[in-house]
């Protein structure tokens, strides 16, 4: 659980050298990682599952495109290394968010359990737009207009309500689905990290 972090990237317990190897495209060079990939999403999706392309993003998530017979879905999952069971609170706040009318793709499933996979996964509905960045880089991006629909979805966002500060008591929500941030307060949670 992340009670000891204001932000994963800088306070995680992962060497930098470790961080490098997952957060680079070189990570999805590893022996055995496409068809760890497929086993996990057979365990869902059975036979059905047709391939698994790698994406190849940087970022601490390895991420790749499942080709079903019907449709495509995202697979996201992390390194495996530490014990950080984020997923289930990203899931369940995705939940939240969709239920408040935001335009965030479904999570399918969420495993952290590291039973049958060697990393902690999730699998959603692949958004079907190329990503702004593609477009920002083609200099088609209406930027106005992606200003206004973000204004929105932040305004929406914002309206959402939850106990507590900080990241989400993944225990709690394991425990009985309760949304709650673990600080009590927000300067309990900024000042976590800075030394008395």
């Amino acid at each position: 659980m992340r009670d000891q972090i204001y932000y994963w990237k800088c306070d995680s317990p992962s060497s930098t050298d470790a961080k490098k190897r997952s957060y680079f495209k070189e990570k999805y060079d590893q022996a055995g990682l496409a068809e760890a990939v497929l086993a996990a999403c057979r365990r869902l999706f059975g036979d059905a599952v047709l391939g698994a392309d790698p994406l190849r993003v940087d970022g601490n998530h390895t991420a790749f495109r499942i080709r079903l017979p019907d449709r495509a879905c995202f697979f996201r999952a992390d390194d495996g290394s530490g014990d950080d069971d984020y997923m289930r609170a990203e899931s369940a706040l995705m939940a939240r968010a969709a239920a408040q009318g935001l335009p965030v793709p479904k999570v399918l499933h969420t495993d952290v359990s590291r039973a049958f996979s060697p990393f902690r996964f999730q699998i959603m509905e692949l958004c079907p737009d190329p990503p702004l960045d593609r477009h920002h880089k083609a200099g088609t991006l209406d930027q106005p207009g992606i200003a206004r629909q973000l204004g929105r979805c932040l305004r929406q966002l914002h309206a959402i309500s939850l106990e507590g500060f900080g990241f989400i008591d993944t225990d709690r929500l394991a425990r009985d689905g309760t949304l709650r941030g673990l600080d009590t307060s927000y300067a309990d949670y900024f000042f976590k990290r800075f030394e008395g």
